[in-house]
């Protein structure tokens, strides 16, 4: 058996441990990415989606296709429904602010609060005016 504290035990040899030349104890790895002598693995910062982080969410998003009217017209769309609003991709923006949403002939009015260009399309981002109608889509989607 050996000596734990001694000068013979492992643990005071992984304390002494030198390397090979002195040139590398003196040597620090963060000094070393400081001065852009080792490439720092954390650079650069990782990309976080268009649309946010999904664990921030405050509802969860169900990719499908729903009615839109708007400007008149009833279309069927695709795009992403969640109890607190709607994405709907178009391929041109909208001039209104309201539109109504249908899934299953339950509607719900929604203010169009931002549009993006996505390629040649566009996205609408909705939120539902009246919480009740937007929780009886919603619900009317993943019941149904």
């Amino acid at each position: 058996m050996y000596d734990a504290f001694g000068s013979g035990s492992p643990r005071e040899r992984v304390l002494r441990r030198r390397a090979r030349h002195d040139e590398a104890q003196k040597f620090s790895p963060s000094f070393g990415v400081h001065k852009g002598l080792i490439p720092d693995p954390n650079w650069p910062p990782t990309q976080f989606p268009e649309d946010n982080v999904a664990m921030q969410r405050r509802f969860r998003r169900v990719r499908c296709e729903l009615v839109l009217h708007a400007e008149g017209l009833r279309r069927k769309v695709t795009g992403d429904l969640s109890q607190g609003g709607a994405m709907v991709v178009l391929p041109h923006p909208l001039a209104i602010d309201l539109v109504t949403i249908e899934v299953n002939g339950k509607l719900a009015e929604a203010r169009i609060l931002s549009s993006t260009p996505v390629g040649p399309l566009f996205a609408h981002h909705a939120q539902f005016i009246d919480e009740t109608a937007g929780s009886a889509v919603w619900k009317e989607l993943i019941f149904r």
